[in-house]
């Protein structure tokens, strides 16, 4: 069973972010096959629910080892997942993270991925402690860099490591304000 204390729920004035589970499938496979969602990603898309709950108990298995951080998150009343955020690519030192999100089209522009980032940010910062946290996205996804850039990201102009992909960090803890 993953560990609730290293990824616990969150809530933030309008949302729940709380771990996935295998009754999310159907919702994460709906948001995972959008092409709107994948437009600037590069990652296989699912072919069936039973692929999504693979992928599923790899992200609990993965949650369990404290590999990553993985919240789906819901807009209550309702429990269907609108989107995901996770905390991954920890450093060997466990001091720097990567972030990754994705939210379904009929949510965007309302500010609820910033609400979503902004709280998982603080708990990264306060909780697990972390100097850093880094954002990678698309140098044409000007949606998200829009998003980092108002929650205090700096893009990283020494990276040149992919001429497409920009590298955003975020090294303090001012995105929880």
């Amino acid at each position: 069973m993953p560990d609730a204390l290293f990824n616990p729920p969150l809530t933030t004035a309008r949302l729940l972010l709380r771990q996935p589970t295998l009754a999310d499938a159907p919702d994460l496979f709906a948001l995972r096959t959008l092409e709107q969602v994948n437009r600037y990603l590069d990652r296989p898309h699912p072919t069936s629910i039973e692929a999504v709950k693979a992928f599923i108990n790899r992200l609990l298995q993965g949650i369990a080892s404290k590999e990553w951080l993985y919240w789906s998150i819901v807009l209550p009343p309702s429990d269907n997942v609108i989107g995901t955020l996770c905390l991954w690519n920890f450093s060997q030192n466990r001091q720097r993270a990567e972030v990754g999100f994705e939210l379904h089209p009929n949510y965007q522009k309302q500010g609820l991925m910033r609400e979503a980032l902004r709280h998982v940010l603080a708990f990264a910062f306060e909780q697990l402690q972390l100097e850093a946290v880094e954002g990678w996205t698309h140098q044409e996804n000007q949606a998200a860099i829009k998003l980092m850039q108002g929650l205090g990201f700096q893009k990283n102009e020494l990276d040149k490591t992919d001429p497409v992909l920009g590298r955003w960090v975020l090294i303090s803890t001012c995105a929880t304000t």
